[in-house]
């Protein structure tokens, strides 16, 4: 998003659509304790967003301002029926689609702190799995090798 808000001029509009985590197909698939389509272990989409996650999340700072937002697909019905329904219940539609413009060109992006956190951490495999550490507090790490040398990690918790 920090690239996205540098390269738009100010008054430019950015077309914004992500899969939504809580479309009724996904939260049927939770329900019976399934891995919701949208953010698949070896997925494309690293996040998932709700609809009003990704307004609050595409408002943060003020530097974009939401000017319409809208639905697609409605899974399982074929696109012709499931347009109507997208329509009337877009939190519960397959993708959400939002239509922002940028308001101001702020020198410092409010996802740029988030992007710092992620550029010093050093991610290693451990038994549970990838494990976050801050790079600070794990200078020995070996990237060839991917496992960590040394004292206790500083664990990224992410929400």
């Amino acid at each position: 998003m920090s690239e996205i808000a540098r390269v738009l001029r100010a008054g430019g509009h950015l077309v914004f659509s992500v899969p939504n985590l809580a479309s009724l197909h996904n939260r049927a698939l939770l329900a019976f304790g399934r891995q919701p389509t949208s953010i698949r272990t070896f997925g494309p989409h690293v996040r998932g967003f709700t609809l009003g996650e990704v307004r609050a999340f595409l408002s943060t700072g003020g530097i974009f301002r939401i000017r319409r937002t809208t639905a697609a697909g409605f899974y399982p019905l074929p696109a012709a029926w499931a347009r109507p329904f997208a329509a009337l219940l877009p939190g519960a539609a397959h993708t959400s689609i939002l239509w922002v413009q940028k308001m101001a060109h702020a020198s410092e992006w409010p996802w740029a702190a988030y992007a710092q956190v992620l550029q010093a951490t050093v991610w290693t495999t451990g038994t549970a799995g990838p494990v976050a550490h801050d790079s600070a507090s794990h200078p020995a790490a070996d990237p060839a090798s991917n496992q960590t040398i040394g004292a206790s990690a500083t664990t990224l918790n992410e929400n």
